[in-house]
């Protein structure tokens, strides 16, 4: 069998690939997609007969190039960069990875939780301003506080007292509301029940089974309930702006907004009133309504908000387990399976 490879993978998982057949790598750069041609030369020169991509494209143009293929493995969760129509037309089997950063997405949540009831990015930014400083050199400070038996953040020439200004909440005990119950929210879920949460979810399409101490409920008592909501549907026509002034009318005052999923999924006009008013305390956005964003953009500069560049998903150990997973739909395939896994 010959594999050509243009997506990472991990080490281990290469040197297993290596013992069904010959292993092509050619990956693109970090800031670049390979081009149409340059895909199109890879497959006619090694005659691949799977090929494993992330997100270059594949459409028509360059699959009907490669008559040997017969496998694509992409991946990523949603495989939108392959021409899955043409492959079902072909014969070509396509595979992809959902959940692969199902993980890092929920550790990325309570990471924005903790950030969000704590004001850490908040004090980050006044005490990296100097506004939490005092004036002079680090030695002679250093020297000064040497017989300091207790040293606290407090100085009668700072404009506040840090301890106080930046008093937060604990997650411990809040309730949370998660919007969506995939791959994501069920991890969220998870975690959170171990860290002494109250988990609701509303999902009207969810049927499986339930982690003890989480609950189904409606999006009405989602909103009147939970301290901090976590968005985790998914983009569609229904899903759009369903986190508009309607929904924010019916929050618990005071509560969070968290959103590591789609951008469309929040009306940002309203959700920037209900901030304004205090309705929402605060919320933590990874995703936009377009990205990347203007620079002044009024989410980036609003002092309530904690944004960040789609990066939820952003981990090493990502590659690490879509590796694993295109590695078993190519074992499968190898094998003759009846049914190549495709991890859903």
């Amino acid at each position: 069998m010959k594999i050509l490879i243009i997506g990472e993978l991990s080490e281990a998982v290469l040197e297993k690939l290596r013992s069904f057949g010959e292993i092509t790598v050619s990956l693109p750069e970090a800031d670049r997609d390979l081009s149409a041609a340059e895909v199109i030369a890879l497959l006619e020169k090694n005659k691949s007969e799977v090929i494993v991509v992330d997100a270059t494209p594949l459409g028509a143009d360059i699959l009907r190039m490669a008559p040997s293929l017969k496998m694509v493995v992409c991946t990523r969760g949603n495989p939108v960069n392959v021409d899955a129509r043409y492959c079902s037309e072909h014969g070509i089997i396509l595979t992809n990875t959902p959940g692969r950063n199902a993980n890092a997405v929920a550790e990325f949540v309570l990471a924005m939780m903790i950030n969000l009831l704590r004001n850490i990015p908040q004090a980050l930014r006044r005490l990296d301003s100097g506004e939490l400083c005092l004036k002079g050199d680090v030695r002679t400070a250093i020297a000064a506080g040497k017989n300091t038996r207790d040293i606290i953040w407090r100085n009668d020439k700072l404009p506040v007292i840090p301890y106080f200004d930046f008093m937060g909440s604990e997650i411990f005990g809040k309730d949370l509301g998660l919007v969506g119950l995939g791959a994501v929210g069920k991890l969220v879920a998870e975690k959170a029940l171990v860290l002494g949460m109250q988990v609701k979810a509303y999902d009207p399409y969810y049927k499986g089974p339930l982690l003890p101490g989480l609950e189904l409920a409606e999006l009405d008592d989602i909103a009147s309930q939970a301290d901090i909501i976590s968005l985790h549907a998914k983009d569609t026509p229904e899903t759009q702006g369903m986190i508009g002034k309607s929904f924010f009318k019916r929050l618990k005052p005071g509560s969070y907004l968290i959103n590591t999923a789609r951008g469309r999924l929040v009306d940002r006009d309203a959700l920037l009133e209900a901030l304004d008013s205090g309705i929402v305390a605060g919320a933590a956005l990874d995703v936009f309504d377009y990205e990347p964003l203007c620079r002044d953009d009024p989410l980036l500069h609003h002092p309530k908000i904690i944004c960040t560049p789609h990066i939820g998903g952003a981990s090493r150990d990502v590659v690490l387990q879509h590796s694993i997973m295109a590695f078993e739909s190519i074992k499968a395939y190898d094998e003759g399976a009846g049914e190549i896994p495709n991890h859903k």
